[in-house]
């Protein structure tokens, strides 16, 4: 896949879909998706599927505004461990780079990019396969998503100012306004636009909701067990891994125990944090060199190692052979 997505992108399409009168499960399989997808959050789906799914959605519904009910309808438990990362940071600017560092790696094909200006902070979206397939709901959600996750991250205390939509009007989409904000339809690119106090305002969310985050990404879906530690560990782990700060003390605070309780667990099972660490980067590793486009300087460093060096070493000691080696050799088996 050249561009992906987590299908965590899906948290409540089915609620959504259903209240809206329309069959969630035959819509994902119109577009070549099992319903089960929806309960296994961390698999990978092609995002041109997912813009698909979306269009295809608002269409049999009806509603042209199925990316923005869907969009406002989620916050952070869409990132998985990402979301309850960004809780843990001290200021909104701090999150918001967290998050546009991991996302860059776990969802190839779309860009979030932070632009401060002199009277506003503005946070644009695009997405590289837009020749391909109608994203027009894909930025809806994509835009509305944004809105509610800094809600949540700000304990409300911002709001946008003004909203670019990159679609010739507004009409279809049944609003005009997201979150208090008009809505400027026709634009050139898909924006939200905050005051420049943004990026100092402090991260404040409630209790309850980082409680409601942590059991979202630590358990597995509805009537399944939770998963266990090490499970736990690797999906934080390969959260992090992009922002560069994947080590053992913000590990174990996001997953509420200390760093030397986490190794007495982890050594009780017979591993440890490193051994965990490694085996998540070799994997991703190998599934961004099979299946994505990112050079191995990129892949180097969304893996947090401080040179491509280090990284082709750290490859070759798995493998046996370079990274660029072994694309060519799995690629062509």
């Amino acid at each position: 896949m050249k561009y992906f997505a987590r299908a965590g992108s899906l948290v409540g399409f089915e609620k959504l879909v259903t209240s809206l009168g329309g069959n969630p499960a035959t819509l994902l399989r119109s577009v070549g998706l099992s319903p089960v997808i929806t309960r296994t959050p961390e698999i990978y789906i092609p995002y041109t599927v997912l813009a698909e799914l979306y269009h295809r959605t608002a269409i049999s519904l009806d509603r042209g505004d199925f990316g923005l009910l869907l969009g406002e309808s989620q916050g952070l438990e869409v990132f998985g461990a990402l979301g309850s990362a960004a809780c843990l940071q001290r200021d909104m600017q701090s999150a918001l780079l967290m998050m546009q560092q991991s996302l860059g790696f776990h969802a190839r094909g779309v860009r979030f990019d932070i632009n401060p200006e002199d009277e506003s902070v503005i946070l644009e979206l695009g997405f590289d396969f837009e020749d391909q397939v109608d994203c027009t709901q894909l930025a809806a959600v994509s835009i509305a998503l944004s809105v509610s996750a800094i809600a949540q991250l700000s304990g409300g205390k911002v709001s946008p100012t003004r909203v670019e939509f990159a679609r010739p009007n507004c009409s279809a989409l049944r609003k005009t306004r997201i979150h208090g904000a008009e809505m400027d339809c026709g634009s050139w690119r898909n924006a939200v636009h905050y005051l420049p106090e943004l990026l100092d305002t402090s991260v404040a969310i409630s209790k309850e909701v980082r409680q409601s985050l942590d059991a979202a990404w630590q358990s597995a879906a509805e009537g399944m067990l939770d998963l266990d530690l090490e499970d736990r560990l690797r999906l934080a782990i390969e959260s992090l891994l992009p922002t560069g700060e994947c080590q053992l003390p913000l590990v174990s605070q996001l997953l509420g125990v200390s760093p030397r309780v986490m190794q007495l667990r982890l050594s009780e099972r017979g591993t440890s944090f490193e051994t965990i660490l490694r085996r998540s980067r070799e994997r991703l590793a190998k599934a961004h060199l099979q299946h994505g486009n990112m050079s191995v300087t990129e892949l180097a460093l969304n893996l947090s190692y401080k040179d491509t060096s280090a990284f082709s070493r750290a490859f070759k000691s798995w493998t046996g052979a370079s990274p660029r080696n072994w694309q060519q050799s799995s690629n062509s088996a």
